[in-house]
């Protein structure tokens, strides 16, 4: 493929600061270098807690891995995911959420659509991206036609260690990050974080078979 550049970029990751998940952010990190991803947006439950303690803890592991602010809202509408803004937006109603998003820079991501049996029109007018796969809802399907002039992207959607990485969504572009996002058409690939780990254990009780047998 062409292009100058080559992101990683994993999107939709929990850490223990969401109420739903168990993974540590240094986990978290961890797994993100030994897969090569440039770029990582942790989508905390309306909460921002995670940015400044995976930031600070970045240095240590050495790595070069950029974070990308972003939360996951809860709203009437369903979940609501904000990139680019580095903190928490007060908001009433979803349609406040998406003014005070595009006010303050950010991009806006429809998270899980199967999850949805509707999905407002000026909410579908105001998405930057949708999400057209989610690791953790992969079985589930939705009519995407509501979508067809949007981009898309792939979502890990991981709360624990054995969901990581899940997707990682690949970028061969001229353009910077940013723009190759709103591009919406990354190549996706499929990592499991686990796969070594069950792999040292088939090995494991295969030698404790061979001593008691």
């Amino acid at each position: 493929m062409s292009g100058d550049n080559h992101f990683r970029f994993l999107f939709h990751v929990h850490t223990a600061s969401s109420f739903d998940a168990t993974t540590s952010i240094r986990r978290l990190l961890s797994v993100a270098e030994k897969y090569d991803v440039t770029h990582l947006a942790i989508t905390e439950h309306n909460n921002f807690d995670s940015f400044q303690k995976a930031r600070d803890l970045l240095p240590t592991l050495q790595s070069r891995i950029e974070l990308v602010p972003a939360v996951e809202y809860s709203t009437e509408a369903g979940d609501i995911i904000v990139l680019f803004v580095a903190g928490v937006i007060a908001f009433r109603t979803y349609p406040d959420l998406l003014r005070e998003a595009k006010v303050r820079g950010g991009m806006i991501v429809l998270p899980h659509p199967y999850k949805r049996r509707s999905y407002p029109p000026d909410l579908v007018d105001s998405l930057d991206l949708y999400e057209l796969a989610n690791f953790r809802g992969a079985a589930r399907s939705f009519d995407p036609s509501p979508f067809r002039t949007k981009g898309f992207i792939f979502g890990s959607d991981a709360h624990h260690f054995s969901d990581l990485p899940g997707y990682i969504n690949n970028y061969y572009s001229t353009l910077d990050f940013r723009n190759a996002l709103l591009e919406g058409h990354p190549v996706p690939s499929f990592h499991r974080a686990d796969v070594g780990f069950m792999n040292n254990v088939s090995k494991l009780m295969s030698k404790i078979r061979r001593q008691i047998s």
